[in-house]
């Protein structure tokens, strides 16, 4: 009998170490950022998750999570700013009016006689790449992630968001129910997957985005690490690690509930 009990008790743990309850928790990024700047966040991000959830997310459980970055490349600030709102336009949140006036002005902002043609080749260009860019991100969640049987978390922060909310859509039934998404500082008008968003009430950037999730917490500022993760009103620093805790603990739930219970 005794024996049978540890010959039990080990499948458990090879159970709760398989890769069908590891976790791959993404960072995205938002417009100018380049990927030394996205893994300088990932990192805060780690630390912050740590602090906030020191019972999952601790050295005795590193086996059961790995901290990656899916990064959204920067390419100006006029390509960023009209990729982004050409996002909101493909989602529906923006009309055809509102994006061509935007693209058109941002267009001209370092061309004093901008031609029309050129204007649109230009757009042709930062659409093409945004295509590229998106099944890039969409390629990796599988390589590393969906394929190895990982859940996947994506916390986005900013231009990030529409690309979180985009790639959902792309995704496979079985691959969706290993994914959430939290979301921070975001311009959308959604949340994939009906996922949670803390917005600042006094955010510069997503003041000017129309439609947009309205603000949920109070502070100032848009930056990742700054004004969120350490915004000095602590309830929206909890509002966002709860909302995480909820995405991991609704994870580990659909994925991993034996290694909850014997760990």
């Amino acid at each position: 009998m005794k024996k049978i009990i540890i010959t039990l008790l080990f499948s458990l743990t090879l159970f709760a170490n398989s890769s069908s309850c590891k976790l791959d928790v993404y960072f995205g990024n938002g417009v100018l950022n380049d990927e030394k700047d996205a893994k300088i966040s990932m990192i805060a991000l780690k630390d912050f998750m740590r602090l906030h959830n020191p019972g999952r997310f601790n050295t005795a459980n590193k086996d059961t999570y790995n901290f990656k970055y899916a990064h959204n490349k920067t390419y100006g600030t006029v390509e960023d700013l009209i990729e982004t709102h050409w996002q909101l336009y493909e989602s529906g949140q923006i009309s055809e009016l509102y994006f061509s006036f935007v693209a058109n002005a941002l267009n001209g902002v370092n061309n004093t006689n901008p031609d029309y043609n050129s204007f649109l080749e230009r757009l042709k260009n930062i659409i093409e790449q945004y295509n590229i860019d998106a099944t890039q991100i969409l390629e990796k969640y599988r390589e590393e992630s969906f394929n190895l049987k990982h859940n996947v978390l994506l916390v986005a922060h900013s231009q990030g968001n529409l690309f979180g909310n985009k790639i959902y859509e792309l995704l496979t039934d079985a691959e969706k129910k290993k994914f959430e998404m939290v979301s921070i500082a975001t311009p959308a008008d959604k949340v994939a997957k009906r996922g949670n968003y803390t917005t600042l009430q006094n955010d510069p950037v997503i003041m000017l985005i129309p439609n947009a999730l309205s603000p949920n917490a109070n502070g100032f500022g848009h930056t990742f690490v700054e004004s969120y993760l350490e915004n000095p009103i602590y309830e929206s620093v909890e509002a966002i690690a709860k909302n995480i805790k909820n995405a991991v603990d609704t994870i580990d739930k659909n994925s991993c509930s034996q290694y909850k219970y014997f760990r």
